[in-house]
């Protein structure tokens, strides 16, 4: 088990630098600051992929049905935004996709699993801001301690 979830994470990860690598150097000045930045994004992607796979406790025949669907999930959830300063509307918004995957979520990890993930990835998320965002006003702190 342990080494299909290490295998799982390696695919999902070399999968993200195919998909998201990009040659920045032609840009002037840019290449060293977004080269770093796609590393965060792929370090956070596969914490995210391991945390969500241990939480619900997917098995491998699982997992391969369920990430492909979860891609188009997230997709869906970037690429449609409402009305941003509608706070029911993104709610209202959020919801009809959460509708719309729960039951293809449940048709391969039942309904418990399906729920338990639609909370667990909320409280990754959370997680993921309060650390940015203490990293954030601790980098200020220091910031202002420096003029």
């Amino acid at each position: 088990m342990k080494k299909s979830i290490l295998f799982l994470l390696l695919s999902f990860t070399l999968q993200g630098f195919v998909c998201f690598g990009q040659d920045f150097s032609n840009r002037q000045g840019q290449g060293r600051f977004q080269n770093r930045a796609g590393n965060g994004k792929d370090k956070i992607r596969a914490l995210y992929i391991a945390y969500i796979t241990q939480t619900i406790q997917l098995t491998d025949v699982e997992a391969e049905k369920f990430w492909p669907i979860h891609r188009e999930y997230e997709r869906e959830m970037k690429n449609s935004k409402p009305n941003q300063d509608n706070e029911i509307e993104k709610e209202e918004f959020v919801l009809g996709i959460k509708k719309k995957y729960k039951p293809l979520f449940s048709n391969i990890i039942g309904n418990e699993r399906s729920n338990r993930f639609f909370k667990k990835d909320k409280e990754f998320r959370d997680k993921l801001i309060e650390r940015l965002r203490d990293k954030r006003l601790g980098n200020n702190r220091r910031g202002k301690g420096n003029n």
